[in-house]
């Protein structure tokens, strides 16, 4: 309840995706569990493509598959988690269509999930980062122009929007948008949790 007279805002809301180019960014349409120990290094999860890192196993997870500790969300039933059994990167990548010379921006809110909450899950390892990145392609499938990973290095307590804007270059055809996780500890310990992934035309005060 706010008290008559003046009321300061001193937070700000980011508005929800407009028209997002990303089909099934925010994985309410569902998202088959992916496991390098049963479906290989790559594949394809509807729009997606998911590649792992040789050695140790990763996993990607709908996040309302757990039941052994709380399912993180941000909206919605559905979220997806990045975790492996110590050590592993995961990539989850989407080609969109896009038109050249256009403003672009591309965000997803994330969380670095430390479950025991003793510092020992995601954050941990040195080289701990998830996020995304973005690439842009021409015609013949060849990289034009890549634009700097953005996303977190430790564990949050919720989940973080992380963002960046471009201008897609006059040759680019499509621009590919992904998820990126490096995960030093084991599953029990920590994940790399996706939810809301955008791509869509930048507005003004971006």
């Amino acid at each position: 309840m706010l008290a008559a007279g003046e009321n300061r805002v001193d937070f700000a809301l980011p508005a929800r995706p407009g028209k997002n180019l990303l089909s099934n960014g925010d994985f309410e349409q569902g998202f088959p569990a992916a496991r390098s120990v049963e479906h290989g290094v790559t594949g394809e999860r509807g729009p997606w493509e998911f590649a792992f890192s040789p050695g140790a196993a990763c996993y990607i997870y709908p996040e309302s598959v757990y039941t052994w500790r709380k399912p993180r969300i941000f909206e919605g039933k559905e979220s997806i988690s990045h975790v492996t059994d110590g050590g592993g990167e995961l990539q989850l990548s989407q080609d969109v269509v896009v038109d050249p010379n256009v403003p672009l921006v591309a965000s997803a809110w994330v969380q670095g999930l430390d479950v025991g909450g003793d510092g020992q899950g995601f954050g941990a390892g040195a080289d701990d980062f998830a996020g995304f990145w973005i690439q842009q392609l021409d015609g013949q499938g060849n990289v034009v122009a890549s634009k700097q990973s953005a996303g977190i290095r430790k564990a949050t307590s919720d989940f973080e929007r992380v963002t960046c804007t471009f201008t897609t270059s006059p040759t680019t055809v499509k621009v590919r948008f992904t998820l990126l996780s490096k995960i030093g500890c084991v599953w029990k310990q920590g994940a790399a949790v996706y939810d809301e992934c955008a791509l869509e035309a930048a507005t003004e005060e971006e």
